[in-house]
């Protein structure tokens, strides 16, 4: 098919990061880099007009219908956008179970879903499935390949899907991946040699992390896993997240949720390697930072995320409040050595780069290894999402795909002003009564403050 520059739009640096973790994922013989929503509505959808509003959506941002362009050593993937509308939108399929929600049928459905692939060849970036219960209520899961948004674009984009009304200015400034974030303008203002000088920095920053050799659940019970994802979720009430968010505010001062986040769900995995009879030296956290204007989430096709990783020697692990002194040095250290930025201009370096050479960098620095734990904490959920296509949602989840290495992610966010975790790993590192711990472990810190 003809194209002209117009119909191309290249992946940034971290939409290439993305399809890096999506060929380790694949080469460990998992489904891929994909991610879900799951939202629960009071009521049932028809099929037939949930389909034609992504057809007209698709029309809309035809992004979504795109076929990707890769080379093995010319770099620089891109999306090429077709010029000919599709005439339907195939990957929505429907389930009928003749169970209420949360019964096992449910969830044996659920992880066959998060362990399906997409295909990618059928430029298939999106799948939707539709589970009708007995009950007359119903979810919806949206599955998604990670290159081609980040979690706080597809909320957007899925309340679109519902009905909502993103404003022609918003469609307009940027809803299909033109909209500047504030890293970019200056990433377009930094010539080449000053870009290499900051990746070597932040080389030089997971080199320094190597000297104490971190080992991941994954690498040291690999021969126990299968390429399967689970998950297990964790949920709050009001009061309860009142209680969390007044406890972190004591211990760690105002703003600094995440560091009161992540020292429970370390200190938590720190128990299940003692549990599992494992030594390590330290442990390696990755945090994804939202690098968008706050309060935005513009543009939606594409990832708009800096990454940083905390070091948190095996020795130094006692409390939460040690923890989160550590978490929070550490990163008074990134913005004074300008990290989060210099792994902005490494990611956009890495667009140049295979993405299989690109892998293999990241674990040759680590010997081996990418993190101990995958934490994030994109904080609170669309509002636009408290209903969809005219039903009440009575419950929304982020599930994640996690890189193996590490194997196990912790990621938190607020539904309706209440705190939820979701807590996912590779089938065989934990079994379910172990998830139930891991998270109990986390529940029972967070609320105590120790």
């Amino acid at each position: 098919m003809p194209f002209t520059p117009e119909n191309r739009r290249a992946l940034n640096g971290v939409d290439c990061l993305m399809l890096a973790f999506d060929y380790q994922l694949k080469k460990n013989g998992f489904a891929g880099n994909l991610a879900q929503i799951i939202l629960g509505l009071s009521g049932r959808l028809e099929v037939a007009a949930f389909q034609k509003r992504l057809l007209a959506l698709s029309h809309e941002f035809p992004i979504i219908r795109a076929e990707l362009k890769t080379y093995p050593w010319k770099g620089k993937p891109y999306f090429l956008i077709p010029e000919i509308p599709p005439t339907n939108f195939s990957f929505v399929h429907s389930h009928e179970l003749e169970v209420r929600p949360a019964s096992p049928d449910h969830a044996a459905l659920r992880r066959k879903l998060l362990n399906s692939p997409l295909s990618v060849k059928d430029q298939e970036w999106l799948r939707f499935d539709l589970i009708y219960f007995s009950d007359n209520t119903m979810e919806v899961i949206m599955t998604w390949h990670h290159i081609l948004m980040d979690a706080k674009g597809a909320e957007y984009f899925l309340h679109l899907v519902g009905g909502g009304d993103g404003g022609e200015a918003c469609r307009r400034s940027g809803l299909a991946a033109e909209a500047e974030v504030p890293f970019q303008k200056r990433l377009n203002k930094t010539d080449m040699k000053a870009r290499w000088r900051l990746a070597d920095r932040a080389f030089a920053r997971i080199d320094s992390m190597a000297l104490l050799r971190p080992l991941s659940l994954y690498t040291r019970l690999k021969a126990r896993t299968v390429g399967r994802l689970d998950y297990c979720l964790e949920e709050f009430s009001q009061e309860e997240t009142e209680r969390i968010m007044e406890s972190g505010r004591k211990t760690c001062g105002l703003l600094n949720d995440s560091a009161y986040f992540m020292a429970a769900a370390l200190l938590a995995l720190v128990e299940t390697y003692h549990r599992k009879g494992m030594d390590t030296r330290s442990y390696i956290v990755s945090f994804p930072v939202d690098l968008r204007k706050i309060g935005t989430r513009l543009p939606v096709f594409t990832n708009q995320a800096g990454t940083l990783l905390y070091e948190f020697k095996a020795g130094e692990i006692t409390d939460l409040k040690t923890v989160t002194r550590l978490f929070r040095s550490q990163t008074h250290h990134a913005v004074a050595q300008d990290l989060l930025f210099a792994n902005f201009c490494t990611m956009d370096l890495s667009r140049f780069l295979p993405t299989w050479f690109y892998v293999r960098k990241i674990k040759k620095s680590l010997r081996g290894e990418i993190a101990s734990m995958v934490f994030a904490n994109p904080g609170a959920t669309f509002q636009g999402l408290s209903d969809f296509m005219g039903l009440p949602v009575h419950s929304q989840y982020h599930v994640p795909a996690v890189v193996a290495p590490p194997g196990l992610g912790v990621v938190y966010y607020f539904f309706r002003g209440r705190l939820q975790i979701t807590l996912v790993y590779v089938e065989g590192l934990l079994s379910t009564e172990e998830a139930r711990g891991f998270l109990g472990s986390i529940r029972r810190r967070l609320l105590g403050g120790g």
